[in-house]
């Protein structure tokens, strides 16, 4: 049994952690002045569900004329599923990064105007070998996840 933190040594997790970190510093940094009352960005990654490109959560209000609203994000998230029904088989087992640039601009009159430029890639998975010592740590149940390559 390899040790929890053996993915460190790991590059790709390395990297992974170092993306993550740097997107947590990036977010604090700008939502740290007056953007305090926006939800976080989040919506559903599923791979099935993320080509609809539904909008993430954002603010209710309405920007003031002339105000224009910037937003960088970015998104990782790791998907294993797995069904069966009769004769057909689904597997998915991947990773999606989503970055995405965002701009709105207040029009004034209760109008405002948005525009959503996402760039999205999918690859195997740099997380894995974290998530599998996750579950292993924590006796969570892995779904048959390590099966699959």
């Amino acid at each position: 049994m390899r040790p929890f933190f053996h993915s460190i040594r790991n590059t790709s997790f390395y990297k992974a952690a170092c993306l993550a970190a740097a997107c947590m510093i990036i977010n604090f940094e700008v939502r740290a002045d007056s953007l305090l009352d926006e939800p976080l960005a989040l919506s559903d990654r599923a791979p099935l569900i993320q080509r609809f490109n539904l909008p993430a959560m954002r603010s209710g209000e309405i920007l003031p004329s002339d105000k224009i609203l910037w937003r960088l994000g970015v998104d990782v998230a790791n998907n294993f599923v797995r069904s069966q029904r009769g004769s057909e088989n689904l597997v998915l087992d991947g990773e999606s990064q989503r970055y995405e640039i965002s701009a709105r601009y207040g029009l004034g009159d209760n109008w405002e105007v948005g525009l959503m430029l996402p760039w999205i890639s999918y690859n195997g998975g740099v997380l894995d070998n974290f998530i599998d010592d996750w579950h292993r740590v924590w006796g969570l149940p892995d779904g048959g996840r390590p099966n699959y390559a």
